[in-house]
């Protein structure tokens, strides 16, 4: 660090800062360096006046320690803006992979809401966090699940599903943890439950709002410490599992009302993505004809069948209360 005791008598000064009255007070001027490792990013400096009694050397410590907390500073936002920027470039790169088709098979349509969809997809993918998927029955909330997974790092790992509304509720916690023999009337063997089979992959519950109550309490033990016994049983076992839930209904006044609870709600819900009904993307209706008319013209041995205008006029008025299902 460079340290003039009188910048009047330093030849190297050269006055060029200027805004100084060099007549009136003998000035000191000390300068150190803002590094970041070996890289010089800017520097500190100061003046002060100067006398004989003045130790220079406390005032440059000084200006170091100030200059070592510019930098740590500086190298944080800067290694959070290549971060930024990394996640992204990644995310420009999977949203145009999704919107050119090659990781939405089964998804169908360009319209402006489907488009925000597969924009959130490409957002949250990578990320492993769990995500709530919510529309009304009909709307592709599976699909929606399933694209996540095929575009996470998890996509060559398992992808179980479970239908929460179609399992009797004594079987939920069995179907979801597993059971030990003999842990119930029936229970002839060990069994592996849902969140086993999807271990290292994505496990998908679908019409997550129709859980038991205790099921619920299990399954928010597992989201906090990804650790739950089988039914019947008295070994914790571990899991690596990244939980996708859907609900056709709104959890908020599920909560309110006492049958879902509000600290599983807030695990579900920490990335939300709402599914457009048919009704709001009709622009998609030509897309979904061609798409079944070229399914079942498949089964039919037609290779090719058109749809008329007429009958597109005819489809484009209809409600669609069960959406494209």
């Amino acid at each position: 660090p460079p340290v003039a005791p009188n910048v009047s008598q330093e030849p190297l000064f050269l006055t060029r800062p200027g805004a100084r009255d060099l007549t009136k007070e003998r000035i000191a001027f000390f300068c150190v360096p803002i590094k970041i490792g070996a890289k010089t990013i800017g520097a500190l400096s100061a003046d002060r006046l100067f006398a004989d009694s003045v130790a220079l050397e406390e005032d440059l410590r000084l200006l170091t320690i100030l200059a070592s907390l510019i930098a740590q500073a500086a190298k944080v936002r800067h290694d959070l803006d290549s971060e930024r920027e990394s996640i992204l470039a990644e995310n420009r790169r999977l949203k145009e992979a999704l919107e050119s088709g090659l990781k939405t098979p089964a998804m169908v349509g360009q319209s402006s809401g489907l488009k925000e969809v597969y924009s959130l997809i490409a957002q949250v993918a990578p990320t492993g966090l769990t995500v709530l998927i919510q529309g009304e029955s009909g709307t592709g909330k599976e699909l929606a699940a399933e694209t996540i997974h095929l575009s996470s790092r998890r996509a060559g790992r398992p992808f179980i599903r479970v239908n929460c509304a179609a399992l009797p509720e004594h079987l939920v916690e069995s179907e979801l943890f597993g059971h030990e023999k003999g842990a119930f009337t029936g229970a002839a063997n060990r069994r592996q439950g849902r969140f086993e089979l999807a271990d290292g992959g994505t496990l998908f519950l679908d019409e997550v709002a129709e859980l038991p109550s205790p099921v619920q309490a299990k399954l928010l033990r597992v989201l906090q410490e990804k650790r739950f016994e089988r039914v019947g049983g008295v070994d914790t076992l571990s899991v690596d599992v990244r939980l996708v839930a859907a609900t056709n209904r709104d959890l908020g006044p599920l909560v309110a009302e006492g049958s879902f609870r509000e600290h599983l709600s807030y695990r579900l819900n920490v990335f939300s993505i709402t599914l457009p009904s048919l009704r709001q993307r009709l622009d998609d209706l030509p897309i979904l004809c061609e798409h079944f008319l070229a399914y079942w013209g498949h089964d039919l041995a037609h290779t090719t069948i058109d749809i008329r205008p007429e009958p597109l006029q005819v489809l484009k008025a209809r409600p669609w209360p069960s959406n494209s299902r």
